[in-house]
Formats: C-alpha cells, structure tokens, sequence
C-alpha cells in the first residue's frame, strides 16, 4: 500500500460533500481527542515552556479536543503569584509529564 500524504488527503476532501466534510471533521477531531486522553487527563501534572520560553509546571482541569486546560501558579515569566492562579490554554502536543 502506498503512503498517503496530507496533500493526497487534501485533494480527496475537494471532492467530498459537505456531510462527508463534516463527517470526517469530526472523526479526526474525536480521534486526537483520544490520543490526547490516552496521554494525559485531569489531574496530572504537567509542564510546557511558555511563549516567553519559561518552563510552567500546573495541574490539568480539561482536555478538550484540540487543547488542554492546566492551572499553574506561575506567570508568563515562571515567577510563582501566590494566592492566584493562572489557567493556561495549550496545545496537547506542547506538554509533557512533570
């Protein structure tokens, strides 16, 4: 069998109906869900380095389909704010096990 690239995909998509389209969005969507579930879940701690290239450890409260939900004390910065906690939206593909 030959690989198929995204480009492949892409061009089979074209000449899909809409409910085919929709069909298939939501097939992929519930499938990274489950990698991402299968990796992580609510309660585990995580840690991603922020934009500012801080490393942010926090607790994940959500996954959602295409991002996690994770509480941490620390600001963009890593410095730790007591008394308030930050929620921070991240991709899946950004986090690893702390």
């Amino acid at each position: 069998m030959d690989k198929i690239t995204v480009d492949d995909l892409y061009q089979t998509s074209l000449t899909l109906s809409r409910e085919d389209r929709q069909a298939l969005k939501n097939l992929l969507l519930e499938n990274l869900k489950d990698e991402v579930w299968a990796n992580f879940g609510p309660g585990d701690k995580v840690k991603f380095k922020s934009r500012k290239g801080a490393v942010i450890t926090g607790t994940i409260v959500r996954v959602n389909a295409k991002s996690v939900k994770v509480v941490s004390k620390q600001d963009r910065y890593g410095y730790t704010t007591p008394g308030r906690n930050i929620t921070w939206t991240v991709h899946p593909s950004f986090i690893t096990a702390a």
